[in-house]
């Protein structure tokens, strides 16, 4: 029986085909939208956010200009720009109009530190049934303007005696953010259960991206939640399909002067709470995952860098395998 010889040129040219046949790795998927984990209001540093973003919150509630979202820019934070409010009845109208609008929009579209444009605070459907209508109007202004922004807007839990009527806001704006208070001066307890059908009533309306608005100020009638009870809201609304959240308020202050506000400045334990809070990863339905939330979901770099290894061990083993054959004058006929 003959003995079969594999010349080098042979292994080197096999290597190479088992390379060019490997199939290449799945491309990465895209990245997610950074979690947005916002907080209304400023701090009591002199620049208004150091505290905020060191308590590990990535943005904040800034206006239209463009010397503002320099400033939240120089603090490692983003900007939901607002755009003035939406008067309800008898007015059911916006408060700026649309040359206003367009004017404010044009001077800071495409800086890189806007998250959404902020198009009005909680607009009643009960008493102004055309207002969806209207924000879509507005929200369609806004994408002309500056394309890639994304608007947004909070809805209330209750207005006029009606209880999570968000269905009517489906496809109103980009973001909504629901806004659901638990903790009142007249219990020791907080209704958490509210949280948890606000949540029904999103996913039965269909509405898909959205913002959980939290409590953490007082007024006349809300009290101050405890930290304790801080935990207890994530916690629920970690449940949802929530994109991101805002925390209400670090320094709200209330219009009647009867009500005292507070400035979380004050009080280190609820600040110490959202710092945590703000360390967890939300999973959309439910759950935690470990990690940087605005990294999280992206495809591992491990299998590219190992195909790409591979793929230059091959090439050297062809390289050596040529340069090993044996030098042979030209055959002439």
């Amino acid at each position: 029986m003959k003995s079969i010889r594999v010349r080098p040129a042979a292994v080197g040219a096999f290597a190479v085909l088992i390379f060019l046949m490997m199939p290449l790795p799945a491309a990465a998927a895209a990245q997610p939208s950074p979690f947005i984990r916002g907080v209304y209001g400023k701090d009591g540093s002199s620049s208004g956010y150091a505290y905020v973003a060191a308590s590990g919150f990535n943005s904040v509630m800034t206006g239209p200009y463009s010397e503002l979202l320099d400033g939240v820019t120089s603090a490692g934070l983003r900007g939901v720009v607002w755009l003035g409010n939406f008067i309800n009845a008898p007015k059911c109208n916006f408060e700026k109009d649309d040359a206003t609008v367009t004017r404010l929009v044009r001077s800071v579209a495409g800086n890189s530190a806007v998250v959404a444009y902020y198009l009005g605070d909680e607009p009643h459907v009960t008493e102004c049934p055309g207002a969806p209508q209207r924000f879509r109007e507005r929200s369609a202004l806004v994408h002309s303007l500056d394309p890639a922004a994304r608007t947004f807007t909070v809805i209330q839990a209750s207005e006029n005696g009606v209880s999570h009527d968000y269905a009517p806001w489906a496809g109103s704006v980009d973001v909504i953010g629901f806004d659901v208070y638990p903790c009142v001066r007249s219990s020791n307890t907080c209704n958490f259960g509210a949280i948890d059908s606000a949540i029904s009533a999103i996913n039965s309306a269909g509405i898909k991206n959205y913002w959980a608005i939290l409590q953490d100020f007082q007024d006349c009638y809300y009290r101050l939640p405890k930290p304790a009870e801080l935990a207890s809201q994530f916690d629920h609304w970690s449940r949802s399909n929530m994109s991101g959240y805002f925390v209400f308020s670090w320094n709200y202050q209330p219009a009647n002067p009867s009500c005292t506000g507070v400035s979380l400045d004050a009080y280190g334990a609820n600040v110490a709470q959202l710092k945590n809070e703000n360390s967890r990863v939300f999973k959309p339905g439910g759950g935690e995952s470990t990690g940087s939330a605005d990294t999280a979901g992206a495809t591992p770099e491990a299998p590219i860098v190992a195909f790409v290894i591979v793929g230059l061990a091959l090439g050297a083993l062809s390289l050596l395998a040529l340069r090993a054959m044996p030098r042979r004058g030209l055959h002439r006929s």
